[in-house]
């Protein structure tokens, strides 16, 4: 079980409720298929991926990035118990869906890129960073429980 100081669940709460998920969610997922191409093999439903502007403007990429979001939004409400609470996303996407486990950590990363050109130096500040970059570690160790 992961302990936050209250400092941490400051921040990461904080930067929560700047965030619109109707709005990072989409940029996140869109850039991470972007910079990372080989991603776009779990998304072959996903019609035209083919240019950033395809991607960009694709409705399911953007459908899907709020439903990261929205995720997020569970783990954020149970932060005391992130492993049980994406227990069941960890077994779909290992079992059923084989999705790279490394791939959660890219999403994670451009989830805060997103954020922090959004806000900028003095929106993220190192402190807040830390904090959020530390909430995104425990999720994607609980996205990856049914790997290990």
């Amino acid at each position: 079980m992961v302990e936050w100081t209250d400092a941490e669940q400051s921040a990461i709460i904080g930067l929560w409720g700047k965030l619109n998920p109707e709005e990072s969610g989409p940029q996140a997922l869109a850039r991470c298929l972007i910079v990372y191409p080989w991603t776009q093999r779990y998304f072959s439903t996903f019609g035209n991926l083919s240019s950033p502007t395809a991607i960009m403007g694709n409705s399911k990429v953007a459908a899907h990035g709020r439903t990261v979001m929205g995720g997020l939004e569970r783990a954020i409400k149970n932060m005391d118990n992130i492993k049980a609470t994406y227990a069941p996303l960890s077994v779909m996407h290992s079992e059923r869906l084989h999705v790279d486990p490394d791939n959660f950590k890219l999403l994670a990363d451009c989830i805060t890129v997103c954020a922090a050109m959004k806000f900028g130096p003095s929106g993220i500040t190192a402190d807040v960073q830390e904090a959020w970059q530390k909430f995104l570690a425990v999720v994607v160790s609980a996205l990856c429980k049914q790997y290990h």
